[in-house]
């Protein structure tokens, strides 16, 4: 399954096949899924892999290079992990935060209606709220 988040980011599981990839908007493609390497991509398509395990806490660096990578894709972007639940949920959040400028509330809010099955894992889920913690704080400070 793959949702529409925003006019330029998706959300969704692991696009392994030529059939996924029919009638496709994205032009760039942030693969979170630490396992999920190889498979199709189209020749049109620019893909960049920030993979991580599932469940782990990546610490806050990794939300700074999904954003920038995020920045960087041609839009639309498809964020994507092995089925589209707890790692590309984690990574959507952190692109809405940083790049929408959304409220960490509302980006939540947000996810869960259009992705209802949206649910990052605890470790990354705490992870997400103290890299949104530590961006409130630099930001007072600046």
């Amino acid at each position: 399954m793959r949702v529409r988040v925003t006019a330029t980011l998706w959300q969704g599981s692991w696009p392994r096949t030529p059939a996924d990839w029919a009638d496709a908007p994205w032009h760039g493609v942030l693969n979170v899924c630490g396992e999920c390497v190889g498979g199709y991509v189209p020749p049109a398509v620019v893909g960049v892999h920030h993979g991580i395990p599932d469940g782990i806490d990546p610490g806050s660096a990794w939300f700074d290079h999904v954003v920038q990578a995020f920045q960087r894709l041609p839009k639309p972007v498809l964020v994507h992990c092995g089925q589209g639940i707890s790692r590309s949920s984690a990574a959507v959040l952190a692109v809405l935060v940083a790049v929408e400028q959304w409220t960490p509330a509302t980006a939540w809010t947000h996810l869960r209606q259009v992705h209802p099955q949206a649910n990052p894992a605890p470790a990354l889920w705490t992870a997400w709220q103290r890299w949104c913690q530590e961006r409130a704080e630099a930001s007072a400070r600046s």
